[in-house]
């Protein structure tokens, strides 16, 4: 059951990762669970948790999407580098719908530029 659950969870962060890559909204949509809320850095400088907002609210397609979208227009991938370096699985069964929960850790080395918009 655990190694199935590994796969499980290294399958969706490189989808994630395949997201970012080709910058696909829809494809990044589908690593959500609809139950999550992300939290983000008020500003770039912003890498103290204590200093993060929840913007976007709890999970909701549209809302989420929309702020995705308006992330990748303005802004090419210069870098996605990852390597993902922990999967920890819980030894703990919570119900039959969702018999294990994990993560994964992976350093995200990717780096975004704006991209130059040029008026006419």
């Amino acid at each position: 059951m655990s190694e199935d659950v590994r796969q499980q969870i290294e399958e969706i962060v490189n989808r994630e990762t395949r997201a970012w890559g080709t910058q696909d909204v829809e494809l990044r949509m589908t690593v959500f669970h609809h139950d999550m809320v992300w939290p983000w850095p008020r500003t770039p400088q912003s890498h103290n948790p204590m200093d993060w907002a929840i913007p976007w609210g709890r999970y909701n397609y549209e809302r989420w999407k929309s702020g995705w979208q308006e992330l990748f227009d303005p802004h090419r991938l210069a870098r996605n580098q990852r390597e993902i370096k922990k999967i920890e699985i819980s030894k703990v069964e919570m119900t039959a719908l969702m018999p294990r929960s994990g993560y994964a850790f992976q350093p995200n080395v990717a780096a975004w530029r704006l991209r130059w918009v040029w008026a006419h």
